[in-house]
C-alpha cells in the first residue's frame, strides 16, 4: 500500500503518457494498438467478440443480403393495416404471460401458515388466475388468427427463418452465444472484484485515514465514523455525482437552525469525502464529477443552477431547504449544508486546471495578462485506488470504445487495426466521453497545491 506522495510518485511512475491518449491521434493509435494486443490475450469476452466480428466480416456479403430482407419485411410489417392490432396483442400477451408467473409464484411460495391477512391476499390472487389464464389464452387465438390472414406478417416469418438459417450454416449463433456467455461470466467476475475492492478500501479507510483526521481534528478515534453509499437524495445530473461512495464523519451537535426538528437522529459532521475506485484512470473524471455535487451540498448557491437539482425532496433545487435524514451504519444521522462546513474550497489557477473547468472561474488582474482562478474542493477529498498502469483513458471511455472495436466490421480482422478507423473512432469516443480532467491532470493539482496526502493506493510494495 501506498500513502501520500508515496501513493503520488507510484501512480506517476507507472504513466504509460504525457498527455491523454484521446487528445492524441498518435498517442491514441499507439495506445488501441498496445491494449488490443493486449486484450486478445487477457479478455475471453474480447476475444470472442473479435472472432465474431470477423466471421461477420468472411461472410459480409452472404449476410448483407438476407439482414437487409429481414429489415425491408420488417418495415413492411409494420406499415400493414393489421399491424397495430398485432402489436396490441403482442403486449397483451406479454403483459398477462409476466402476470401468471408472477402470481403462480407468490401462491406457491409464500409460506405457510401465512396469516390471516396474507392468506386473504393469496386466495384473491389464486382466484384472479384462471381469468387472467383465459384472458391470454383468448389473445393468443385472436392474434393467431389475423396473422394467418396478414401476408406481410409471413413474408417476415420467411425473411427471419432465411436469415436464421444462414446464422446457422456460418456458426454465427454459436459464436453469438459464446459471446452471451463470456459476457455473463465476466460481469459476474467484475462484480466480486468490485465488491471485494469495496471491502478492502473501507479497512484501509478505518486502519489510515480515520487516526490521521481524528488527529487533524482533535477528537477521538473511536468518535470518528466511515458510512459508505450516501445519497442524500441528490439529482441524478451529468457531469455530477448522485452517490457518495463513503464520508467521514462525526456525531455534533445540531445547529440552531436545525433545533426544531424532533426526529431522534445525530447530526453527521463531515470531515471527508472519499471515492473509491478499483481503476486509477477514474479518479480525474471522479474529482470533476464531485466538484458540482460538493458545491450544491455545502451550499454555495452561486456556484450552481438550482433549477438543476430540483427534486421531489428538492422543490426549490437547494439542499438547505430540506435537512436529509439518512440511515447509515443502523442508526439515523442527520445531514445539512453545515455537515459539509469542513469542506474548504482553494482557490486554483484556471492554468492548472485543464477544460473541465471552461467558463467557469473569475479573472483577476495582475501583471500582464489578467488570470483566471477557479474555486475546487481539494484539501477534504480524498481518493483510494488498486495499484496499476495509469493510461489516463477512464473505464467508461474504454470499455465503449474496445466494444466498438470488437464488433464493428471496420476493424480487425484479428488485432489488424486500420488508421483510418482508428482516427475516426478517436473522434467518436471524444464526443461521447469528451475529455475533461485525467487522473495525471489530478496528480499535478494536488503536487502544484500542496496536496499530497489525499491519494491512497492499495497494492503490494
Amino acid at each position: 500500500m501506498y500513502l501520500g506522495k508515496a501513493a503520488v510518485d507510484r501512480l506517476l511512475s507507472r504513466a504509460k503518457f504525457q498527455v491523454a491518449p484521446i487528445t492524441d491521434p498518435n498517442v491514441w493509435s499507439s495506445w488501441i494498438k498496445t491494449v488490443v494486443s493486449r486484450r486478445i490475450v487477457t479478455d475471453r469476452e474480447f476475444l470472442e467478440k473479435v472472432q465474431t466480428r470477423d466471421l461477420r466480416r468472411k461472410h459480409a456479403e452472404q449476410l448483407s443480403i438476407v439482414e437487409a430482407r429481414a429489415t425491408e419485411a420488417q418495415l413492411a410489417y409494420e406499415l400493414c393495416p393489421n399491424y397495430p392490432v398485432l402489436k396490441e396483442l403482442d403486449d397483451l400477451i406479454r403483459g398477462g404471460t409476466q402476470a401468471i408467473a408472477s402470481m403462480e409464484k407468490y401462491v406457491l411460495t409464500t409460506p405457510f401458515p401465512a396469516g390471516v391477512y396474507l392468506q386473504e391476499k393469496i386466495d384473491k390472487v389464486a382466484q384472479g388466475l384462471p381469468s387472467k389464464k383465459v384472458e391470454v389464452a383468448q389473445a393468443l387465438a385472436m392474434r393467431e388468427a389475423l396473422r394467418l390472414e396478414t401476408i406481410e406478417y409471413a413474408n417476415l416469418e420467411q425473411a427471419i427463418a432465411a436469415k436464421n438459417d444462414v446464422y446457422t450454416s456460418i456458426g454465427l449463433f454459436a459464436a453469438m452465444e459464446r459471446v452471451a456467455k463470456s459476457s455473463k461470466d465476466g460481469g459476474g467476475g467484475r462484480n466480486k472484484r468490485g465488491k471485494s475492492f469495496e471491502d478492502t478500501s473501507a479497512e484501509v479507510l478505518q486502519k489510515n485515514l480515520v487516526p490521521l483526521l481524528a488527529a487533524r481534528h482533535g477528537v477521538r478515534e473511536e468518535d470518528v465514523l466511515v458510512v459508505r453509499n450516501i445519497k442524500l437524495g441528490m439529482a441524478s445530473l451529468k457531469g455530477s455525482t448522485s452517490e457518495l461512495d463513503s464520508l467521514i464523519i462525526i456525531k455534533s451537535p445540531r445547529p440552531q437552525r436545525l433545533s426544531f426538528l424532533k426526529a431522534k437522529s445525530s447530526f453527521a459532521l463531515v470531515l471527508c469525502v472519499v471515492e473509491m475506485k478499483r481503476n486509477a484512470d477514474d479518479l480525474g473524471e471522479a474529482f470533476c464529477n464531485l466538484q458540482s455535487s460538493l458545491n450544491w451540498l455545502a451550499g454555495r448557491r452561486d456556484a450552481y443552477d438550482a433549477q438543476q437539482w430540483v427534486t421531489k425532496a428538492y422543490p426549490n433545487g437547494h439542499f438547505d431547504s430540506t435537512p436529509f435524514l439518512q440511515e447509515c451504519n443502523g442508526e439515523q444521522l442527520l445531514f445539512s449544508p453545515e455537515s459539509f462546513a469542513h469542506l474548504n474550497v482553494t482557490r486554483v489557477e484556471r492554468k492548472v486546471i485543464p477544460t473541465f473547468t471552461d467558463g467557469v472561474g473569475e479573472k483577476e488582474e495582475g501583471k500582464g495578462k489578467g488570470k483566471e482562478f477557479i474555486d475546487l474542493f481539494v484539501d477534504n477529498v480524498f481518493f483510494v485506488c488498486k495499484d496499476g498502469c495509469l493510461e489516463n483513458v477512464p473505464s467508461k471511455a474504454l470499455s465503449w470504445c474496445m466494444s466498438k472495436l470488437a464488433s464493428e466490421e471496420e476493424h480487425g480482422p484479428g488485432e489488424a487495426v486500420d488508421e483510418s478507423a482508428l482516427e475516426a473512432l478517436r473522434l467518436r469516443t471524444s464526443e461521447r466521453y469528451p475529455h475533461k480532467f485525467s487522473t495525471s491532470d489530478l496528480l499535478a493539482l494536488h503536487q502544484e497545491t500542496g496536496v499530497v496526502e489525499n491519494i491512497i493506493v492499495v497494492g503490494e510494495q
